[in-house]
């Protein structure tokens, strides 16, 4: 399983940290995700043989306009 880190603004609402989460677990190849609302990080475990990182962070920056790559192990153009 590999690992991301994204950097993106802090969340204040706590709606939009789980409407994130869930959009990401509906994709094939998401293990897990973790968000960091006061932080504005998300943690995703995923599978790069079935999503890679820009994928995650398209999916990201449906709910927030910025998103960085923060740390990653195992990265992957597809």
């Amino acid at each position: 399983m590999d690992k991301a880190i994204f950097q993106i603004a802090p969340l204040s609402c706590p709606g939009c940290g789980k409407g994130i989460e869930d959009s990401l677990l509906s994709h094939e190849g998401i293990q897990s995700v973790r968000i960091f609302p006061g932080l504005g990080k998300i943690r995703i475990e995923y599978d790069k043989r079935q999503i890679d990182y820009k994928q995650l962070q398209e999916i990201i920056s449906d709910w927030c306009q910025e998103v960085k790559l923060a740390a990653a192990t195992g990265l992957s153009k597809g």
